[in-house]
């Protein structure tokens, strides 16, 4: 798989960050903002 040059998350980071939101870990505006993405849309709107 290619991962674009500008993309925030690899597939395996965008799996970790779900799994802390789904876990309790991180409220989901922390994990975007741990994680560097928009809370709306994006890898976090993706991821979940």
């Amino acid at each position: 798989m290619n991962i674009h040059k500008n993309a925030r998350l690899t597939p395996l980071r965008r799996e970790e960050m779900a799994l802390s939101v789904i876990e309790g870990a991180f409220s989901k505006a922390h994990a975007a903002r741990v994680y560097g993405v928009g809370q709306d849309r994006g890898a976090l709107g993706r991821a979940l």
